[in-house]
């Protein structure tokens, strides 16, 4: 029997909003040279529709920059199944 996979979206709004205005701007400036130091673009694609399936080092690396800021893993991140 053939069972299919699940996938998830993973977005992490949820912890912009949880960031001190005064460090918003520096935290989505270290996201974007985290996920994508070439293209912004990708970044926003990210911020704006979610990752799905994303790598767990990924997964791992934003929810430590969080964490330098104060906010939990259950802060950032909404997952979905899709």
């Amino acid at each position: 029997m053939f069972r299919m996979r699940q996938h998830f979206r993973y977005f992490f709004k949820k912890g912009l909003s949880e960031v001190k205005v005064s460090d918003s701007r520096e935290i989505r400036e270290r996201l974007v040279s985290l996920i994508s130091p070439e293209r912004k673009s990708t970044y926003y694609a990210i911020a704006n529709r979610g990752w799905r399936d994303i790598p767990v080092h990924m997964y791992n690396a934003i929810t430590a920059l969080f964490g330098e800021y104060g906010v939990r893993e259950d802060e950032v991140w909404e997952i979905q199944e899709i």
